[in-house]
């Protein structure tokens, strides 16, 4: 029997369009928060921010309370000030994020070599 080796693809050198690719999936993943990792593509975090600037007319409050499903399918409920406070933060860590990939983005597409497609898979690569 003749043996063959086979190489993770993960390790070899990412292209250019798979940095691209994986600096738009991380730019939309989940952030976290204190209740656990909330949403942050572009619709979540507009039906949050309107959410929260329309509070008293969503038609399922609860005791002045909204239920809101966080990215992992528990729910929190939220007061106006509360659902206020966790879009505020949400939009700003999503903004931050943003930046850092963004100007890492520009960091790897000037390398001779790039890195590995497993390193890229990482937002923790990314944010380091």
């Amino acid at each position: 029997m003749k043996r063959t080796l086979a190489l993770n693809p993960d390790n070899k050198p990412a292209t250019l369009s798979d940095i691209k690719k994986y600096r738009d999936i991380h730019e939309e993943s989940e952030i976290l928060t204190e209740w656990g990792y909330i949403d942050a593509d572009f619709l979540s975090l507009n039906r949050l921010g309107n959410a929260s600037a329309n509070f008293t007319a969503l038609p399922n409050l609860d005791m002045g309370r909204v239920k809101w499903t966080f990215a992992d399918n528990t729910t929190v409920f939220f007061y106006e000030n509360e659902l206020v406070d966790l879009y505020n933060y949400v939009s700003q860590e999503s903004v931050i994020r943003s930046a850092l990939l963004h100007e890492k983005y520009n960091y790897f597409k000037n390398l001779t070599t790039y890195p590995t497609l497993s390193q890229i898979k990482s937002i923790e690569f990314w944010l380091s």
